[in-house]
């Protein structure tokens, strides 16, 4: 029986990159949910559905109601809607990533789907890139760095850095309370996803990059996991040779394996 998918931010980068993987897959039954339509976004017209096409929904996540009713008759919901700005103030932060992300899951409840995969980030873990040794990787100063230096994982204690990050720990939270009540809820601590593919040529964030069509594959191995997999959070980097967050975990749960790497680009 074919899955149906709804994919929320769909509209946006890593929402469109998804679409569009799992649409070349043609093994899936895709639905599209975005509060507006851009005929210049980075989604491949030719894949996404129109928007009075029965598969696109023009809803706000803020609209409980309207979410309740795209959410209806789906198997998986892959939630990537969110304001991701570092800098966004705490109400939007509060509409848009708490409310909004709340309506997602509760909607998912009621409407009895089976699994949601939703976007944490790997911005949660960010004040840890003041710790040594992470502060010589993200400096380029790899002769400070032991070779065997520890990697963070999941099971550490998480270090926001901002309104945004603290809005994905309760986002993890709730995915744990929904957890509990039946439902099974994956979280990807995404990297650093752009719009260019590759890493920046500078800055932290470069051992933390992470290729679109790494954060797709991801997708696609959490939505096919074992169903018996309630919950769980895996970080989503590309396989950089400085990266400093656990993907082995992802390795041996669900068969992450990723294709790139910044050495790639060197």
């Amino acid at each position: 029986m074919t899955k149906k998918i709804l994919i929320t931010g769909v509209s946006g980068l890593i929402g469109s990159v998804i679409w569009n993987w799992l649409n070349d897959k043609n093994r899936y039954d895709l639905y599209g949910l975005a509060r507006r339509f851009d005929p210049s976004a980075r989604i491949n017209p030719t894949t996404l559905p129109a928007i009075e096409n029965e598969h696109h929904y023009l809803v706000n996540i803020t609209n409980f109601d309207e979410v309740l009713e795209a959410a209806s008759d789906k198997d998986v919901i892959v939630h990537m809607a969110a304001d991701p700005r570092g800098d966004a103030p705490w109400d939007i932060i509060l509409k848009d990533n708490i409310i909004g992300t709340y309506n997602v899951f509760q909607a998912a409840k009621e409407a009895g789907v089976q699994r949601v995969i939703y976007a944490s980030t790997v911005m949660v873990s960010w004040n840890y890139l003041s710790d040594e040794p992470y502060k010589s990787i993200c400096e380029g100063l790899y002769d400070n760095v032991p070779p065997d230096f520890p990697i963070i994982t999941k099971d550490m204690p998480v270090k926001p850095h901002d309104f945004y990050s603290s809005s994905k720990v309760l986002a993890e939270s709730l995915a744990h309370k929904y957890s509990k009540l039946g439902m099974s809820m994956l979280g990807l601590r995404i990297g650093g996803v752009n719009k260019a593919d590759r890493p920046a040529d500078d800055g932290p964030a470069s051992p933390l990059w992470c290729s679109q069509r790494d954060v797709a594959q991801m997708v696609e191995r959490c939505i096919e996991a074992d169903k018996d997999l309630q919950y769980d959070i895996f970080y989503v980097l590309s396989n950089n040779r400085w990266g400093f967050m656990d993907i082995e975990h992802a390795r041996r749960t669900i068969g992450y394996e990723p294709q790139d790497s910044t050495e790639d680009f060197e």
